[in-house]
């Protein structure tokens, strides 16, 4: 739950303004679509650590399937998940008529919650070894004269 409070207050932070895809933050209309707003929102926050590649989809759905989940069964289930999600962002963002209903935004918050934090312990975890290395203490050995 600590995860999603968090997005939260960052999507509160960043509530005037809209990221689009290339990465420059507009400000939002005075009728702004809330829900939708939201859900493009959280999948730019996806696509901002996994949207390398040719098939950003594919990349998207798989890395955060890859991250999250431990079992193959697992990772299926969340990998058609975030293909169901990121066809409704597709319909958002290519302006076909796409509802946004109240359970795929909680989905999305929720897991995008979960890969957010999953990246800043991996994060965490990779730097801490390598900032100790360089602080640590090293022996000085002086050279004695023979």
């Amino acid at each position: 739950m600590m995860n999603v409070c968090f997005l939260q207050a960052l999507m509160r932070l960043l509530a005037p303004y809209h990221l689009h895809p290339s990465r420059t933050l507009e400000p939002l209309p005075q009728k702004e679509h809330i829900k939708e707003n939201q859900f493009l929102n959280l999948v730019t926050c996806l696509e901002t650590f996994l949207g390398k590649g040719e098939d950003v989809t594919k990349t998207v759905t798989c890395g955060v399937s890859v991250v999250l989940r431990t079992t193959q069964e697992e990772r299926m289930r969340l990998w058609k998940r975030m293909d169901d999600l990121y066809d409704h962002r597709s319909d958002l963002t290519h302006g076909s008529k796409s509802i946004i209903l109240d359970a795929d935004l909680d989905d999305l918050w929720q897991i995008t919650g979960d890969f957010v934090a999953s990246m800043i312990q991996i994060t965490a975890l990779t730097r801490i070894p390598h900032a100790c290395a360089d602080t640590t203490p090293k022996p000085q050995f002086s050279q004695r004269s023979h």
